[in-house]
């Protein structure tokens, strides 16, 4: 990963790709990524204004964690690694899974 990340960062950005990839939402989630790439910093200036009133139901840092990651340049070719190691990751795992149940 890369350096300019920190920790938390990095840690928000992999729960969100955890809960698309978990739902079965990769391929929707990274055709929007891949689609609005070039409006990254843009968007995550528009979380900016939107901050206030999503504190309100969000407790802890992890919204601005995630709005500060978003405004790196690497972020979202970081979010489509992790996209990527995460799916194919559940990908064996439902594999597994299926072959324990082809034994039974």
């Amino acid at each position: 990963m890369n350096k300019e990340f920190t920790k938390d960062e990095l840690l928000v950005a992999e729960k969100i790709v955890k809960f698309f990839v978990n739902h079965g939402l990769t391929t929707p989630a990274i055709f929007y990524i891949e689609l609005n790439r070039p409006l990254n910093y843009i968007g995550s200036q528009l979380l900016v204004m939107f901050e206030p009133f999503i504190k309100a139901f969000i407790v802890g840092d992890e919204y601005s964690n995630f709005v500060n990651f978003l405004e790196k340049r690497d972020s979202v070719d970081i979010l489509l690694e992790m996209f990527d190691t995460y799916d194919k990751e559940k990908r064996l795992e439902v594999k597994e899974k299926k072959k324990k149940l082809k034994k039974e």
